[in-house]
């Protein structure tokens, strides 16, 4: 996982003819194994939206301020500030901002088809491959 520092400065999404809304990835996986995409920081303006729209990632969306409306093939479903939702990977969902603009966090994790795929992971290496540089001597004992 990469962790943003602090002084990164966040950024401006604004799709043509829309309010500008700000979007902050305040941590990211670095390698690929690892099932988590981002965690990031959004700030829609009044009226804006976010639509999820990428098939091998799921989100959990955390409104921290303001109202939204979730809205899905199944209808429109209304949110507020410390509502959790959930979104599928395949949902289409539009995340509509109300009318004091809406503060998310998004955690987005890759899909169960996603990690499918993956070859299998392995989270932590055996001690006897944990070794860096020149190999220990007979009285050390290995890096761990």
């Amino acid at each position: 996982m990469i962790v943003t520092e602090p002084g990164t400065p966040t950024r401006a999404l604004r799709p043509a003819g829309t309010p500008a809304a700000t979007w902050r990835c305040l941590a990211r996986r670095g390698m690929l194994h690892s099932e988590c995409e981002t965690f990031d920081h959004v700030v829609l303006p009044p009226g804006g939206s976010s639509r999820h729209d990428d098939p091998g990632v799921e989100q959990t969306v955390h409104l921290v301020r303001g109202d939204a409306e979730l809205l899905t093939r199944d209808g429109t479903r209304p949110l507020a500030a410390g509502d959790v939702v959930l979104v599928g990977a395949t949902s289409g969902a539009v995340l509509q901002a109300g009318p004091e603009g809406t503060e998310l966090l998004v955690l987005r994790v890759l899909s169960s088809t996603s990690r499918a795929v993956l070859p299998p992971r392995v989270p932590e290496l055996p001690v006897h491959e944990r070794a860096i540089g020149v190999p220990a001597g007979p009285n050390q004992e290995r890096a761990a």
